[in-house]
């Protein structure tokens, strides 16, 4: 069937608690109506099945307001930290 069919059924058989959007779906997705409506679809999936959506890779904020507007819940990437050592981290939430 292919990469997307077989990506899927990780969904079933494992204990997945999240569904993360790619950064090829992240980038330009201010712009692009195909990946709002792939987005749309991945965040429809995830709701019915209880889980979490993660955004990755997002650099700027019409990124998160549109990934927002799509209701994403969570976001990962430069636009809000490089990543961090632990203790750096703990000092970066420390500071919020």
């Amino acid at each position: 069937m292919g990469a997307g069919y077989s990506s899927l059924t990780y969904i079933s058989d494992f204990d997945a608690r999240c569904i993360k959007i790619d950064i090829s779906l992240v980038d330009e997705i201010a712009l692009d109506f195909q990946k709002q409506e792939i987005v749309r679809s991945i965040v429809g999936l995830a709701r019915q099945l209880g889980l979490d959506i993660i955004a990755e890779g997002v650099e700027q904020q019409e990124q998160v307001d549109a990934l927002v507007a799509l209701g994403v819940e969570y976001f990962q990437g430069y636009y809000f930290s490089k990543p961090l050592l632990s203790d750096d981290f703990l000092e970066y939430v420390r500071s919020y």
